[in-house]
């Protein structure tokens, strides 16, 4: 069954794309819809198909053998999984941890399909290779900021992205940690902190930002080794 070209969400990506790579792709790619909280890959596991999503939240991981998860990145709309495609273009086993955040749905492309892609389609080796380059310039910065950062001028600026229109940010612990690759208990020391400071309110499930000139303030400390 084809895909209408009028539907697609990935026209936005393949806008530019030659006619025979937008007939290509909607003619293969399928609507396929996950749940939350499920794991699509794991360490060694074979990729079978390449994933751009639609809607939804999903993680890339990697688990410590002390329990803690580092977030490498999440998937962005209309993003492919760059160490999915780098397992597919290498022929290697799937080296980290894929987990739905929230329900959603993606266009799903068979693995030795997308190889052929890339090796007649200068259009998608360009994808590919941009691709990689954002993703290591992502895991660079969050290198930098693993290594220099102080875990609380980190922590500033992470609440500084998640607040938006509401100061009321859904998170727990335990999840702030697994995005910013350190221990749980070292996010509760600094929230305490912050919270006698008046900084903050935190509450089940929810962290309220009272002063975010105090937070804006932290973030913008200069890295120190």
């Amino acid at each position: 069954m084809a895909v209408a070209r009028s539907s697609s969400p990935l026209l936005r990506l393949l806008v530019s794309a030659p006619s025979e790579v937008v007939d290509e792709f909607s003619h293969t790619a399928r609507r396929v819809p996950f749940g939350s909280g499920r794991i699509l890959m794991s360490p060694g596991s074979a990729c079978e198909a390449i994933l751009f999503p639609i809607a939804g939240r999903i993680r890339v991981y990697q688990m410590g053998a002390d329990g803690r998860a580092v977030t490498l990145y999440r998937i962005q709309p209309e993003e492919a999984c760059v160490l999915s495609v780098a397992a597919v273009l290498g022929h290697q086993a799937f080296p980290a941890l894929v987990e739905t955040e929230s329900g959603g749905e993606a266009w799903a492309v068979p693995a030795s399909v997308f190889h052929q892609w890339v090796e007649r389609h200068p259009f998608w080796r360009k994808y590919v290779f941009s691709l990689l380059a954002q993703r290591l310039g992502d895991v660079l910065a969050k290198f930098e900021a693993i290594t220099f950062r102080r875990i609380d001028v980190r922590l500033a600026a992470w609440f500084l992205e998640a607040v938006h229109a509401s100061s009321r940010v859904p998170c727990t612990h335990q999840g702030i940690a697994d995005a910013l690759g350190t221990a749980r208990e070292v996010v509760s020391r600094t929230l305490a902190d912050w919270q006698r400071a008046g900084w903050i309110r935190t509450g089940r499930g929810v962290v309220e930002v009272l002063r975010p000139a105090a937070l804006a303030t932290l973030a913008e400390k200069t890295p120190s080794v």
